[in-house]
């Protein structure tokens, strides 16, 4: 027996979904008004296990996605540091297409509106590259291939940007690996390298091509702390205070190296690792600091 008539049933209806846009309208404005008070950018280092997923927030609310990581978990862990009602990224940036960089993007194609796809200029053959490239070709979004010298604008008024040191019109002969883009992020004074899966022979070059450029408070380890990466020299170049290893717990690839984590202690630098959890930064432009 219905004891509701439809014309009730309606308004109920219409009153639950009237409360429901309120409510995102109020969260919406509430993340700006935010925003607008911290000031801050955000850079979070996913623990997706034995892969790269890098995670920025403007502090005008613009979004990259750099890398993510080896599957569909990376879409969970960004449930964890983005609001519900986010269905958005503004940019995403494979930084080469090896599965633990690229294995996760499908699904978040799936189930995010990705403004722009900021592309590497490899492709691969691989059953989850084809799904990759699928997917982004399905999405409305511009597709732009990663090139040295691009600027990319995420917060004008607060001097936010990302620069691209690499992949210039040297990159024919190279690995994938030592193709990967590589990102500095920059907000006022404080800066962010982002080197993928790069060795010591491109860290070599970056160091002849950029010199004191690349000098960065934050320094995510290159191929998640193998030892063909994370030189003498482009730790006395770059100077971080801070570096971050993303690998997988107990991975059967042995990174971290520890012949890497003494190097880098041996020059001072406090080392975290997203083998545990998620590990993010936050900057004001003027001092950065470990978001517990």
């Amino acid at each position: 027996m219905n004891n509701g008539s439809p014309h009730k049933l309606s308004k109920i209806q219409n009153s639950v979904l009237v409360v429901f846009v309120v409510l995102n309208i109020f969260l919406l404005l509430y993340q700006s008004f935010l925003s607008e008070v911290n000031s801050v950018t955000t850079v979070s280092f996913l623990d997706v296990g034995q892969g790269d997923a890098i995670f920025i927030q403007s502090p005008n609310g613009n979004t990259v996605l750099i890398d993510a990581g080896p599957d569909d978990s990376t879409v969970r862990v960004l449930s964890e540091i983005i609001p519900f009602w986010q269905r958005t990224i503004g940019m995403i940036v494979p930084t080469h297409p090896d599965k633990d960089h690229i294995g996760g993007f499908p699904e978040v194609l799936r189930r995010f509106d990705v403004g722009m796809v900021y592309d590497s200029p490899f492709t691969a053959t691989t059953s989850i590259y084809n799904e990759y490239v699928k997917e982004r070709d399905g999405e409305d979004a511009l597709v732009v291939n990663a090139s040295f010298e691009d600027v990319i604008v995420l917060d004008k008024k607060r001097g936010v940007y990302m620069r691209i040191f690499f992949p210039d019109n040297t990159t024919d002969d190279l690995s994938r690996n030592e193709s990967s883009t590589i990102v500095q992020l920059i907000h006022e004074d404080i800066t962010f390298l982002l080197t993928g899966d790069a060795g010591v022979m491109m860290e070599d070059y970056l160091v002849y091509l950029y010199g004191e450029e690349l000098e960065s408070d934050v320094l995510k380890v290159g191929h998640h702390g193998s030892k063909t990466s994370t030189s003498k020299l482009f730790l006395e170049t770059v100077k971080p205070k801070y570096a971050v290893i993303s690998a997988g717990e107990n991975n059967r690839y042995g990174h971290p190296h520890q012949e890497v984590v003494d190097r880098l202690l041996s020059y001072g630098i406090t080392i975290f690792e997203t083998k545990h959890s998620t590990v993010s930064f936050q900057t004001n432009g003027t001092k950065v600091w470990h978001k517990k």
